[in-house]
């Protein structure tokens, strides 16, 4: 199933892996910014992984972590899973000699060899699907930081694209290498007869940046932004045994949302003593229901800037222009392209989505990164 209104939590890498992982919105325990990740504050959260372990399954983490680094007891495979092979930093090189972090395997380095950084993380998802298939259920969050930068692809497929600019055909010279990824590890689901029986789940953490070549269509703008095209990515749902193929749905449906749907596919239950925003997919994904999760969604990366969406309506308070008290509204049915601003003509709706806002803002944790 794709939506073609699907949602991250954030506008960029650290605190959209934070929701994605604690099932909250990252702003409750203080995640604005990449930045933040210094502050420990995901530290605390209880994981999705901690949580399906619970009800039996082997978790496996495979890529970019970008969310501690400092101390071991943040690592990974100290956070819920069982088996770590990836990097702990935000951005790392594609080829040898890598620039960024080091490879990691659980808190130990990896002896690096010439090769392909997609190549190397496409290997160890299938060699996991391969060794736990048939034994025990499985959880694997693979997470590729291709296309980030530094934009370095393979040449065997950097020379199939022309499109007039480098940028953009690194990009898509990357992407096909986790194109061909994916296709392996559905190819290894399908060898170990696991294929009609794993939900697998496609989405990027924020969208892509326009100066490095990358394409959001028709949404404005891109990564660390909050117009559409900044949290609004590819989100695809996968379930050969229960989830009907080729449906295209316009429900919005956020990030948020996959701590819970993963326990509810696991059996299992969510915990107690803390407040989650995360809410089951499984009744929108088995056609159930046409209604979101969550009439609202929000966003917020720094003190002035952040950012609502209201059934179609998409209430912004821009980052340039907050100092002014400028808000603006779009109509997303309409101008999904966000270039028509009716707060003037409908001041009504204004008050009414700012009142949504401060009341979520006053729920999150303020102590937000130095540019709050």
């Amino acid at each position: 199933m794709k939506f073609t209104s699907g949602y991250v939590s954030g506008l960029q890498c650290a605190p959209t892996r934070a929701g994605l992982l604690s099932g909250k919105y990252q702003q409750r325990f203080g995640f604005y910014h990449n930045r933040d990740v210094f502050n420990k504050v995901f530290l605390p959260q209880v994981t999705m992984p901690q949580v399906l372990k619970k009800s039996g399954y082997r978790t496996g983490m495979i890529g970019k972590w970008h969310l501690g680094r400092s101390l071991e007891a943040e690592y990974p495979h100290r956070r819920g899973f069982d088996e770590f092979y990836g990097f702990l930093y935000g951005m790392r090189g594609y080829l040898a000699p890598a620039k960024g972090g080091r490879l990691m395997r659980n808190n130990e380095p990896v002896k690096e060899h010439f090769g392909y950084l997609t190549d190397f993380l496409n290997r160890k998802a299938v060699s996991f699907v391969n060794k736990h298939s048939g034994k025990t259920p499985f959880f694997l969050y693979v997470a590729y930081n291709a296309p980030h930068y530094p934009l370095e692809a393979k040449e065997e497929y950097l020379k199939q694209y022309n499109t007039g600019n480098p940028d953009r055909d690194k990009q898509l010279a990357m992407m096909a290498s986790v194109d061909e990824g994916v296709g392996l590890i559905l190819d290894a689901l399908k060898k170990n007869g696991q294929y009609d029986n794993t939900m697998v789940i496609f989405l990027n953490d924020n969208g892509g940046e326009p100066k490095r070549g990358a394409s959001n269509g028709k949404l404005r703008e891109g990564k660390n932004s909050l117009y559409e095209g900044g949290p609004r990515v590819p989100f695809a749902v996968s379930w050969p045994g229960k989830i009907k193929a080729k449906q295209i749905s316009s429900i919005p449906v956020t990030s948020l949302d996959l701590f819970a749907t993963t326990v509810d596919v696991a059996g299992g239950k969510m915990p107690t003593d803390t407040t989650f925003d995360s809410k089951s997919m499984l009744p929108i994904l088995f056609g159930k229901t046409d209604k979101p999760n969550h009439e609202t969604l929000f966003w917020q990366q720094t003190k002035e800037g952040w950012a609502l969406r209201h059934k179609n309506w998409k209430l912004i308070s821009p980052k340039e222009k907050a100092k002014a008290g400028k808000l603006e509204l779009y109509d997303l049915a309409t101008d999904v392209s966000e270039t028509t601003d009716l707060a003037d003509k409908h001041p009504d709706i204004v008050k009414k989505l700012h009142e949504l806002y401060k009341e979520w803002h006053s729920k999150n944790n303020p102590k937000a990164s130095v540019r709050m």
